[in-house]
């Protein structure tokens, strides 16, 4: 009952309480279900926590919002629905002030078979928070265990750096380049625009401009889900818009490893929306062209697995072999493993699933241990690790298990320097569900 959707869009962002989950043909803001044991709790997700009335000043720890209208005018960067970008900001404490984590945020892609499809889903996405700014709040607050968060108890990789969380806006993870916008007849926002390269650039300018951002001593990063993504495909390219002079540049994907696997009928339902909806973007020239040269089909290069090795910026990876939204989205799994719910079938296809991505990754370079490549992966049910939901600090989700290292303190390693090399990679080695003490997590992504 669900499939009919997460085919059409897939979003994941920033989560608030507990409701009934309810889906529709028409939800596109997306909720997360959170399973521990038999009982599962769902979360609806919203780009924005508080209320967009009015102009408060932040309150501790919360991010304020800037949007950038001159860029919006002056070179066209603007969302679908043509509204100006921006990015909150929280400016950091002490020597943190001139550390950066740039955050680009999750929210999946308007994504369809065709052309047509792909147009009117974006347009529909244009009409909310994921595709408009109209709708976003005046202030953000952060996770309650992740990289934004400003408790050094709970963050302290991060805790103390300025953070700038960006909203891609432009439903292809800051890589739409089309020029012209495109016409949706009869739908409320029918005139659509894919202007997410601009939108990056207008960002990072800004931040350069006002924000002390050309002064940093250190920057990472990162980014959820498409926003994961979005850290792999243009890491290099916010690096090239720094100063030459910075000391320390490297990047963090959170769940951005999206594979070209087949679903469960063995069609590569999931890679074939994207390829259409970044033909539409006109989204080539964000793609690595050492990855464009080598393959026959250039939209190839929007997978990380076939691009990750031409990356020059140092990563620190974050993926679950068992990624809850590839599990839906990618594999098209009807059912939840970890609540009885599988057949013999499809639990055999799970399992495979979990197999062949790891292979991947392996194949692709993650799992080599060099010294400018890190990798976090466990064995357990997950999406976007390091920011929502309560992975992050979490002595449930170690790797391996039992040994006292969380996600938490993978990355301050990580980040300060403590580990290096091999040893700043933490891989389960087991299958599912033998990480015990997160096996019983069956975090289902449903957009």
């Amino acid at each position: 009952w669900g499939l009919a959707v997460f085919w059409a869009v897939w979003y994941c962002g920033p989560a608030t309480g507990g409701v009934v989950m309810i889906v529709t043909a028409t939800h596109t803001t997306g909720s997360d279900v959170h399973q521990s044991g038999a009982t599962i709790t769902t979360l609806t997700k919203t780009p924005m926590v508080p209320s967009a009335a009015g102009e408060p000043s932040p309150a501790a720890g919360e991010l304020a919002l800037t949007l950038l209208h001159d860029a919006a005018a002056e070179m066209g960067a603007v969302c679908l629905d043509g509204s100006p970008p921006g990015y909150y900001f929280r400016k950091g404490v002490g020597e943190g002030a001139r550390k950066f984590l740039l955050v680009f945020n999750g929210g999946g892609w308007c994504k369809g078979g065709t052309a047509e499809e792909v147009a009117e889903a974006c347009a529909s996405r244009a009409a909310g928070p994921l595709g408009s700014s109209t709708h976003w709040a005046q202030t953000l607050t952060p996770d309650l265990h992740g990289v934004d968060n400003p408790n050094c108890t709970i963050n302290p990789a991060f805790c103390t750096w300025s953070v700038a969380y960006m909203y891609y806006c432009d439903g292809v993870s800051f890589s739409g380049d089309l020029e012209a916008p495109i016409s949706v007849p009869g739908a409320k926002v029918s005139t659509v625009y894919f202007r997410g390269r601009r939108v990056l650039e207008a960002n990072i300018n800004h931040l350069l401009q006002t924000r002390s951002l050309g002064d940093a001593t250190a920057v990472v990063l990162s980014g959820h889900s498409a926003g994961g993504l979005a850290t792999y495909l243009h890491a290099d390219a916010v690096r090239a818009l720094l100063p030459a002079s910075l000391q320390s540049f490297r990047a963090m994907p959170d769940a951005g490893f999206f594979a070209d696997l087949p679903d469960v009928r063995g069609v590569k339902s999931f890679g074939a929306e994207m390829r259409a909806t970044w033909r539409v973007a006109n989204a080539t020239a964000s793609l690595q062209s050492q990855c464009v040269a080598r393959q026959t089909d250039p939209t190839d290069c929007i997978f990380p697995e076939n691009f990750v090795k031409d990356i020059v910026t140092p990563l620190h990876v974050i993926q679950s072999q068992y990624d809850s939204a590839q599990l839906l989205m990618t594999l098209g799994l009807p059912c939840t493993p970890t609540n009885g719910s599988c057949n013999a079938t499809m639990m055999s296809a799970f399992l495979e699933f979990g197999a062949a991505s790891r292979a991947v990754a392996n194949a692709s370079g993650l799992y080599s241990g060099a010294p400018d490549r890190a990798i976090w992966t466990d064995a357990c049910i997950a999406h976007t690790q390091s920011y929502y939901g309560d992975y992050y600090d979490n002595t449930r989700w170690e790797v391996p298990a039992g040994s006292g290292m969380t996600l938490a303190d993978a990355v301050d390693g990580w980040v300060t320097g403590r580990t290096i090399g091999p040893a700043a990679s933490h891989v389960d080695t087991v299958v599912w569900p033998n990480n015990k003490p997160c096996s019983t997590y069956g975090d289902l992504v449903s957009p």
